[in-house]
């Protein structure tokens, strides 16, 4: 038969006791209130397991092996940083992104790590296996403060891009998916959208409403090619295409002879 302890180790920095501090917590909803931070620890199999929770949901669990209370100091480090987290006033809740940096699961605004941790034991410690416990992780700080969750395609497309060095998941915003189409010689030397001659051999692409200036990751599904295109132009606007790129980016996906390709793009912003 299971035995299972549970007891309370750190308990909630609330909005009073930031007031006391003087702070403007980044990460509180719309009534000030910020996020419960909550680290469990229980029995289970003989075995240690730890729990960081935020507003009563598990985020992360550790398991120690046996013998071992490594899980508990895990957990308690981990909801330490929150909380610490918690008292910043330096950035707005909606741009925190998941990311991976060494090893090791990081919270991030733009490219700055605010916080760094170990996964749960038991990931294979592929960028993979430690970007989705800190995208849940993400994802429970931004909706306990009121602010939209990232799609679970930012995962999925992330995932896709772990082993290209040209990717750097701090940077990243968002992220879709489609066909995309290009153009070249008909158009070159005109003016694109953005009022500057459209030069077929540089590496630049059409989008329909991203803002002029803004740097996309692009990769081609089939060939496995990347390569990072700044947004000059608007389209496509025929078919369901959703990024038109310059002849120049088609050719480093590998897609002239294809015309059309699926592609994975991650925005990285301007």
């Amino acid at each position: 038969m299971l035995t299972t302890k549970r007891k309370l180790l750190s308990t909630v920095i609330g909005a009073s006791t930031l007031a006391m501090l003087g702070a403007a917590p980044a990460l509180a909803d719309s009534n000030g209130l910020v996020p419960e931070v909550i680290t469990t620890v229980w029995v289970e199999n003989d075995k240690e397991c730890a729990s960081v929770s935020i507003n009563g949901n598990d985020v992360i669990t550790y398991e120690s092996a046996q013998g071992s209370t490594d899980a508990e100091a895990k957990a308690e480090e981990l909801s330490t940083k929150l909380q610490s987290l918690l008292r910043s006033k330096n950035f707005s809740s909606d741009e925190l992104l998941p990311a991976v940096e060494g090893g090791l699961a990081s919270i991030n605004v733009g490219d700055k790590s605010l916080l760094k941790f170990e996964v749960p034991t038991g990931a294979d410690k592929s960028d993979e296996s430690v970007m989705k416990p800190c995208f849940k992780l993400v994802n429970a700080l931004r909706e306990a403060a009121g602010q939209e969750q990232l799609p679970s395609s930012f995962l999925s497309i992330a995932s896709t891009f772990a082993e290209d060095e040209s990717f750097d998941s701090a940077r990243a915003t968002s992220c879709f998916s489609g066909k995309a189409s290009w153009y070249g010689k008909k158009f070159h030397g005109r003016k694109a959208a953005n009022g500057e001659r459209f030069d077929m051999n540089e590496l630049t692409a059409a989008h329909k409403q991203l803002p002029f200036g803004t740097k996309l990751l692009v990769k081609n599904r089939r060939t496995g090619k990347t390569c990072i295109v700044r947004v000059n132009d608007r389209g496509p606007y025929h078919g369901n295409r959703v990024i038109d790129l310059s002849m120049g980016a088609a050719k480093k996906l590998n897609m002239l002879s294809q015309g059309v390709a699926m592609v994975d793009v991650v925005v990285l912003g301007m």
